[in-house]
């Protein structure tokens, strides 16, 4: 998945609303927001996403990796602006981190958090929570949910609008489909 770098939300000045459907809001309304959660958000997800694209990873570069995911999700936990989807996405590249570096279980975990938060409403990142339960899948050797968390991104992937999220999202599944074993082969 190709992606524009985040950058910095400005700050808003309201409360944070209730997520709704009964999920954990981590956000603490008594502790005061600083700007630096902003920053620090989007600069962890972008050099986490840097070592994710790094073809020879050391195990510090790993370690890092990891490290700088959680710190983005954090974070994006702290502001008054975050909205279900930023948590879909930053656990979605926990996912994608853990299935990367072969850790299924962490991976699977993760890709249910993505499932939670992913806002039916926008496909996008809803499929991209399927793609992210299927490469897990893939990665645990759980061929039959692989497939099945597959083809569920697909249909999400259908409903996506504009051309080149839809694209972007096309390209990810045939890479995981590429790998699945064949019926009958």
């Amino acid at each position: 998945m190709k992606r524009k770098k985040l950058k910095p939300a400005s700050r808003e000045s309201e409360k944070p609303k209730s997520r709704g459907g009964g999920k954990k809001d981590f956000r603490s309304d008594q502790k005061p927001h600083h700007p630096s959660h902003e920053t620090l958000s989007a600069e962890h997800f972008n050099k986490a996403w840097e070592l994710m694209e790094k073809r020879d990873r050391t195990a510090e570069d790993v370690r890092e990796m990891v490290t700088r995911s959680h710190a983005s999700l954090w974070h994006w936990m702290q502001r008054p602006d975050c909205k279900p989807r930023n948590l879909s996405i930053g656990t979605w590249q926990l996912a994608r981190i853990y299935s990367l570096i072969g850790e299924a279980g962490l991976a699977l975990d993760y890709g249910r958090i993505s499932l939670e938060y992913a806002p039916p409403e926008q496909p996008f990142f809803a499929g991209y929570a399927h793609e992210a339960m299927a490469r897990a899948a893939m990665i645990a050797g759980d061929w039959g949910s692989a497939a099945k968390y597959l083809r569920e991104a697909g249909m999400w992937c259908d409903k996506v609008k504009e051309r080149k999220a839809k694209s972007m999202l096309q390209k990810d599944l045939e890479l995981i489909s590429a790998r699945l074993p064949r019926k009958g082969g």
